[in-house]
């Protein structure tokens, strides 16, 4: 399982994964394209890239972006999350992958992005937040 940032070109992934899939068994990939922030108007991709032998996608990925969920998502992130859930087999574990670039700035802030993605992911799973 492996999580991909800053992808300038969608070719790239596909190109990957059909090499992975060829070498060792059958790959499979989720991308998103987003905005790189900074009011620049440009975009890249994040990615995700399975075996699907030993994983498999459970729920279609989705950017978070903070637009009327009241999560702050837009103060913290320099780029906004990609997070999608998946099924790890045999075991049939469901794990939620979060793929995530954080502009920090101060000692007391240092931790506020992470806060705020924790329960954001939280109250979109039904659990309730904590701290």
């Amino acid at each position: 399982f492996i999580a991909l940032q800053e992808i300038d070109d969608l070719r790239v992934v596909e190109s990957l994964v059909k090499g992975l899939s060829k070498s060792s068994g059958e790959w499979d990939f989720l991308q998103e394209r987003i905005s790189k922030g900074g009011g620049t108007g440009s975009q890249e991709c994040y990615a995700y890239i399975w075996r699907t032998s030993t994983v498999e996608l459970v729920s279609p990925g989705f950017i978070v972006t903070g637009e009327g969920g009241g999560t702050g998502a837009e103060h913290y992130f320099h780029r906004p999350p990609l997070v999608a859930t998946f099924r790890a087999r045999p075991s049939g574990f469901v794990f939620t992958a979060t793929t995530i670039h954080i502009t920090y700035s101060g000692r007391k802030k240092t931790w506020a992005p992470a806060k705020v993605l924790w329960r954001f992911a939280r109250a979109r799973a039904g659990v309730s937040a904590v701290a």
